[in-house]
């Protein structure tokens, strides 16, 4: 049938359609692994190389290369191998792309538009994927679209999830962030070489400091910086992106306020200190009462579960503690002395000739009492920082341990 066509075609002087020659195609194997990818989900690298260099012995398929990153592919042209990638396609290097998924090579509009002109000007003949073939063809061409549109949207509905979290946390009175923290505790159980979990304020040293990237700074503060000959960990804009957003976070805070017991107490869950904060409550006569709430700061465990306590109900136990204490653990006693010496200087001064006041005289746990209820931030402090031992709260309780 098709000699008669082809015999037909002849003698009306039309010349028969010629076979086109096969394209000899060229793979550049290339794998990604990011930090968008779902670490229970996504492939490693050395995996999608398996994989996919075992489909290209079965097909037969000729790979000039092998290329791998661990870079994000969310933002066009920030992918250093994948640009050396469209070099080599565009001198002619190789016409093929194999990958585990079309949104291994493109999870943006721009890269995405730059393989379809590759393959509009025939430099890309194929992208081979491990269960799809995308050619210069329409419907082929718009399904790879389709695929790598469906990735970045993807991306843009997870940076509104992760936005809508941190709010949500906001809200709630919860830090946002943190999650290195807790990444390190809970998944890695990472901890110092005596055993305890790191604290976040040693995290963000951990972060902020440039000799994992290969510099240092000596004297730290002199501004004289070397180039270490160890091995960096990580890369210099690696390095600027985390001290990026950690600006970010770090924006100027409202200064806290002073209160009476936050130096003087440790939580008896976690050994963090304790921290306050005010609460207002309306009245029914349209006025507020103030309340002083005081807590664990979690600054060695963020998932610390000891509840808080109201400074005035931590104040009745404190004063029930004083009750317990020896009078030479009690630190008012010169704080009386210096008292009454103040009063005798000003009756002196006033000429009153009756009889000096003896600190003797005085009641020590009594005036202590006094002080803890009506006294100035500092006199609380100094009565109760002589106290041969430290306060712990633990569940709304306090206990003086040695």
């Amino acid at each position: 049938m098709e000699a008669h066509i082809a015999e037909g075609l002849e003698r009306m002087g039309v010349a028969a359609p010629v076979e086109p020659t096969a394209v000899q195609i060229k793979y550049c194997l290339y794998a990604r692994k990011s930090t968008e990818d779902d670490e229970h989900q996504a492939l490693s690298i050395e995996s999608q190389i398996k994989e996919m260099g075992t489909l290209a012995a079965r097909e037969k398929l000729e790979v000039i290369e092998v290329r791998s990153e661990k870079h994000s592919a969310k933002a066009a042209g920030q992918r250093p191998v994948f640009q050396q990638l469209l070099a080599g396609i565009r001198e002619g290097k190789f016409n093929g792309i194999l990958t585990w998924a079309p949104d291994r090579i493109s999870r943006n509009g721009g890269d995405l538009g730059v393989l379809v002109d590759l393959m509009d000007q025939k430099a890309l003949v194929e992208i081979r994927t491990y269960t799809q073939r995308f050619t210069n063809n329409p419907n082929e061409k718009f399904l790879l679209m389709i695929l790598g549109s469906q990735a970045k949207l993807e991306n843009d509905n997870k940076s509104l999830n992760v936005k809508r979290g941190f709010k949500a946390r906001a809200e709630m009175g919860l830090f946002p962030g943190r999650r290195i923290y807790f990444w390190l505790k809970s998944e890695l159980h990472f901890t110092s070489r005596t055993g305890k979990h790191l604290s976040l304020s040693n995290i963000y040293n951990l972060l902020r400091n440039p000799i994992y990237c290969g510099v240092f700074e000596y004297p730290r503060g002199s501004g004289n910086w070397y180039i270490g000959k160890h091995q960096p960990l990580i890369t210099k804009d690696l390095f600027q992106a985390v001290q990026d957003k950690l600006a970010e976070e770090n924006r100027p805070k409202k200064k806290s306020q002073d209160f009476t017991f936050t130096k003087l107490m440790i939580c008896g869950i976690c050994g963090s200190g304790i921290t306050a904060q005010e609460k207002q409550k309306g009245l029914v006569d349209g006025g507020t009462n103030t309340y002083v709430y005081c807590s664990c700061c979690k600054s060695k465990d963020r998932e610390c579960k000891n509840p808080y306590i109201r400074e005035d109900r931590l104040i009745e136990q404190l004063l029930d503690l004083l009750d317990t204490l020896d009078i030479d653990e009690i630190g008012a006693r010169h704080l009386i002395e210096k008292e009454v010496s103040r009063y005798n200087k000003l009756r002196a001064a006033m000429k009153d000739k009756s009889e000096k006041v003896s600190a003797k005289e005085m009641d020590i746990c009594k005036y202590a009492k006094y002080l803890l209820e009506n006294g100035t931030l500092p006199e609380k402090r100094e009565l109760l920082s002589p106290l041969k031992g430290r306060i712990v709260l633990k569940e709304r309780k306090i206990a003086l341990e040695s």
